[in-house]
């Protein structure tokens, strides 16, 4: 796994495809970079980061973004299905998960569960 300046995981294949997915849909809508970053709070050159998969995007912010153009947060995961998260990945997942989960509004945790169920169901 690549990491970043400061000695962090960078981003993995899956954070393009789910910049990608993100793209697709902001296209549909007619938006600008501008005009999705200022209404999800980022500048428009940190929106361009997270469609060209440079960035991780935050999963709340990740669901702010599909609310915002109108997608469901699943399909950010139908991006990804066949994806494999790289082990290191997997033993730090929880915590931020659980973190990002404390804060969420109460559609993005509704959100965040259909998707965990929806994955455990592939798995399955």
């Amino acid at each position: 796994m690549q990491t970043n300046h400061v000695g962090r995981p960078g981003p993995v294949d899956a954070d393009k495809r789910i910049g990608q997915a993100i793209r697709a849909g902001r296209l549909k809508t007619g938006m600008t970079q501008a005009e999705l970053a200022a209404l999800v709070g980022v500048t428009y050159q940190q929106m361009h980061k997270y469609e060209s998969g440079i960035n991780r995007i935050p999963i709340v912010r990740a669901f702010r973004t599909c609310a915002i153009l109108g997608i469901d947060a699943s399909d950010l995961v139908k991006a990804v299905e066949n994806e494999t998260m790289p082990d290191d990945l997997m033993r730090r997942a929880p915590l931020p998960i659980l973190e990002a989960y404390a804060v969420a509004s109460d559609e993005a945790r509704t959100t965040a569960l259909q998707v965990l169920k929806l994955g455990r169901r592939a798995q399955a």
